[in-house]
């Protein structure tokens, strides 16, 4: 994570960094379970992973992020 997350979605780059499983936590609940499975399936393969879903802001907002 970069500070580019902490001025995006609002919360201090330590907690992205710190805090065990606050990633996942901030993935819009509607796109958690694709998230998941398409990440799972790149670690298993090996290979790199890419997608876009949305995250939830510190203020609530849902951000789309590549």
């Amino acid at each position: 994570m970069s500070g580019l997350a902490e001025k995006a979605l609002g919360f201090p780059l330590n907690r992205w960094l710190d805090e065990p499983g606050f990633r996942a936590s901030r993935i819009h609940p509607d796109d958690r379970e694709a998230v998941g499975a398409h990440f799972a399936a790149a670690l298993g393969q090996g290979r790199g992973y890419e997608a876009e879903y949305r995250m939830l802001a510190a203020d609530g907002r849902s951000v789309l992020v590549p």
